[in-house]
């Protein structure tokens, strides 16, 4: 809770640049730079429950604070994501809950810019009050052709997506 990853330069990682993983409430990532990393640039959510689990069955968790909620990603760029895995994506969330993504600019991204969701379903979940906003995104799905600039998934009540500048 409560933590604040700020003015840091991530880059060539072998996997995913910030991955947050589970469990957080109040986290801020903001003005990072994340770029050329093999996974997803930014990582923050579960998106299934575990690795057993069919990513079909909406993620809603009995306790609830295993769920990300009110967390930020804030001003950071993210480019060059998914050098190795063509499915990577700049900013990726999963069930996550009161996130605001806003101000980032994405770009050089094999798949999608931003992606928030899971599941492929319109079952009742752990997502609500998400808001994508003010990002800059383009040059995305280089290898990808379902991708998009942002791409959402499943039920999300209450979430805003404006004002973003997709080209």
């Amino acid at each position: 809770s409560d933590v604040k990853l700020e003015r840091n330069h991530i880059r060539n990682m072998g996997a995913n640049g910030i991955l947050v993983a589970s469990g957080t409430y109040n986290v801020t990532l903001m003005c990072n730079t994340v770029e050329n990393t093999c996974g997803n640039g930014i990582e923050i959510g579960k998106f299934v429950v575990d690795e057993n689990t069919d990513y079909h069955i909406p993620y809603n968790p009995k306790d609830e604070r295993e769920i990300c909620t009110n967390d930020k990603i804030i001003n950071n760029v993210v480019h060059t994501a998914g050098t190795e895995y063509e499915g990577s994506v700049g900013i990726a969330a999963g069930y996550v809950r009161g996130i605001k993504i806003a101000n980032n600019t994405v770009y050089d991204c094999p798949y999608t810019g931003i992606s928030i969701g899971y599941g492929w379903t319109g079952s009742e979940n752990a997502m609500r009050n998400n808001s994508i906003e003010k990002n800059e995104i383009f040059n995305i799905s280089r290898f990808v052709c379902d991708g998009g600039a942002i791409y959402t998934l499943s039920k999300q009540p209450d979430s805003v997506i404006c004002e973003n500048y997709l080209h």
